[in-house]
């Protein structure tokens, strides 16, 4: 779904960026002394897509760095996160129990939550086979 709305969002000639919660960590990391300018560019986008949140802990710097993303980005952009961990199991992923609440607050605010159940599109299509 994730995916769907960045392509159609593309398409439309929206700015997107889509990219992995570790992706984002990973280019921030390279991007030292240059961090500033890294944030400027990802808030040219209109919508920006994170997906496979809390597939890894990411630490206290990489938690601090994914509020200062979402928090920019409040009420000036889309922006659309996919992940199977429920909200209490957070703390775990930002390494921090206070974070969580934070980050939360500002994706709810203004915001539509879906939540789908039931199997995966992918392990659906793995089982066909």
């Amino acid at each position: 779904m994730a995916t769907a709305l960045a392509v159609a969002a593309c398409r439309r000639g929206i700015a997107t960026w889509f990219f992995t919660t570790d992706g984002l960590l990973t280019r921030s990391a390279k991007a030292e002394g240059r961090l500033d300018k890294e944030l400027v560019s990802i808030a040219k986008n209109e919508l920006l897509v994170i997906d496979e949140f809390g597939y890894l802990p990411i630490g206290y710097q990489g938690a601090l760095l994914l509020f200062r993303v979402i928090a920019d980005g409040h009420e000036k952009r889309s922006l659309a996160v996919r992940t199977n961990l429920e909200f209490k199991h957070w703390g775990v992923v930002f390494s921090d129990e206070n974070l969580p609440a934070e980050v939360l607050e500002r994706l709810v605010h203004h915001r539509r939550l879906l939540q789908f159940q039931g199997q995966s599109y992918r392990m659906t299509s793995a089982l066909r086979r």
